[in-house]
């Protein structure tokens, strides 16, 4: 992860304060931060390099989870799955990413599941 994220700075120049707020799971107010998620998504497979979804990986990534817990891995699929079809799009990749970790922080608070990490 140390590796991802110090690729992501170096590509978005996300600040200390935009790392800060991801690390607290908060969506960053700048739009380097909201780059930042975005860069992750692209490298966890969630978009693509133009901002479009990428469901079926997405959903691959999480399949090692269902053999420890298949509870926590149903409900993060269906926050995928919830969030994929509701978050507003948006022409900006990055915008549209935080969008989509908007709604991830949402679905997850509303079904009594944190996230401990951002994906």
């Amino acid at each position: 992860m140390k590796k991802v994220s110090d690729e992501c700075v170096a590509e978005t120049q996300a600040t200390r304060d935009d790392i800060r707020k991801l690390l607290n799971r908060k969506i960053p107010d700048s739009h380097e931060g909201k780059c930042m998620i975005f860069c992750f998504h692209k490298y966890f497979h969630i978009q693509n390099d133009d901002g479009s979804l990428n469901k079926m990986d997405a959903i691959s990534l999480l399949e090692p989870i269902k053999q420890f817990n298949r509870d926590i891995y149903n409900k993060v699929v269906k926050i995928v799955n919830t969030c994929f079809d509701t978050a507003e799009n948006n022409d900006d990749s990055c915008i549209y990413a935080s969008n989509l970790a908007e709604c991830a922080i949402s679905e997850s608070k509303s079904m009594g599941f944190i996230l401990n990490r951002w994906v």
